[in-house]
């Protein structure tokens, strides 16, 4: 539904994990065939991907960061704000027929009304982890800057015994504002917060994440599309979209002619992203426009990932894609 991998945008200090439905939908039911883990993503084989039929989705809800059907796990999300997100879908597509899966899959998190509602969570939540933030780096310096250097010069009993009140000052203040920023950004998500204190409580370097973990908690798990727009620029903004624009068209080219349902949800996706980018001022002849050719020898370009070949070649080696011939 959007591709199977998460994507961490880094527009500044915090990174914004974007991340796309953990499954896939075609005429014979949903695929998840990627499992996103807590730390990156696992690739599943044919003979290990779950393929559930439209009839068994009513009963799609999530455990945590966990899509759980019929009592089973069938795929991991990148946050629990994402997995609830996943299984209403799941939910909403039982007992459909194909052109009303069509609309509801194309009506997904899409055009501007997510760019202005990402905005505005990316807003909120970098002003609620403000002094978190700070607080967790002054941590970082005691730490592993300030504690290092008390031993070696004052030894490491003394080092200790005066690090320790300022160690235990910040490790309760950074707690406090911390519980203050989850309730304010996600006051519904008691659960998620008790986790994320008792963590932090329980293992202190685990504060050194605590500001960028409630700074995602709250900006939620966008579409890689919507996030592109509004978080990135310049260059990293046109070569993302542009890259999304031509995986979604090549998708649509590949689908199998009796699967009505890929073809139009990759022609659907074409066009959302043309429009999400129309919306952040990126016009679509910047979107199509091919590469300066790198060598006069260049005679094709491949669409995705934009490098070039020589005569002879017809396929991007690594995106698997038709190249493009460039313009005489």
């Amino acid at each position: 539904c959007d591709g199977p991998a998460l994507l961490p945008l880094r527009p500044g200090r915090i990174a914004v994990l974007a991340a796309p439905l953990p499954f896939r939908v075609d005429s014979a039911g949903v695929v998840s065939d990627v499992t996103l883990r807590r730390f990156g993503t696992r690739n599943l084989g044919e003979a290990e991907s779950r393929r559930l039929g439209f009839d068994e989705l009513a009963g799609a809800h999530a455990t945590r960061s966990m899509l759980r059907v019929g009592g089973h796990a069938f795929a991991r999300a990148a946050s629990a704000e994402h997995a609830v997100a996943g299984a209403a879908r799941l939910a909403a597509l039982a007992g459909t027929t194909a052109a009303e899966r069509v609309d509801a899959i194309a009506g997904w998190e899409r055009g501007v009304g997510d760019i202005a509602a990402l905005r505005t969570r990316v807003e909120a939540a970098a002003r609620a982890v403000r002094w978190l933030g700070a607080v967790c780096d002054a941590y970082l310096v005691a730490l592993f800057v300030l504690l290092p250097i008390a031993i070696a010069t004052q030894g490491e009993s003394t080092a200790l015994l005066g690090a320790l009140p300022v160690l235990a000052t910040l490790h309760g203040v950074a707690l406090t504002l911390a519980w203050r920023a989850h309730r304010a950004l996600r006051p519904e998500a008691r659960g998620d917060r008790f986790e994320t204190l008792l963590a932090a409580a329980l293992f202190p370097p685990h504060l050194l994440r605590l500001s960028q973990r409630i700074f995602l908690a709250g900006s939620g798990a966008p579409r890689p599309a919507v996030a592109a727009a509004v978080l990135l620029t310049g260059d990293a903004r046109l070569g993302f979209l542009r890259r999304a624009v031509a995986e979604s068209e090549f998708a649509a080219q590949r689908a199998d002619a009796n699967d009505a349902v890929a073809r139009a949800l990759s022609e659907r996706e074409s066009a959302s992203v043309l429009e999400i980018a129309a919306r952040a001022g990126v016009a679509e002849a910047e979107l199509r426009e091919p590469p300066v050719r790198g060598d006069p020898h260049s005679a094709a370009y491949c669409p995705v990932c934009r490098a070039q070949y020589r005569a002879g070649f017809d396929t991007c080696a690594d995106c698997r894609v038709p190249l493009v011939a460039h313009a005489t």
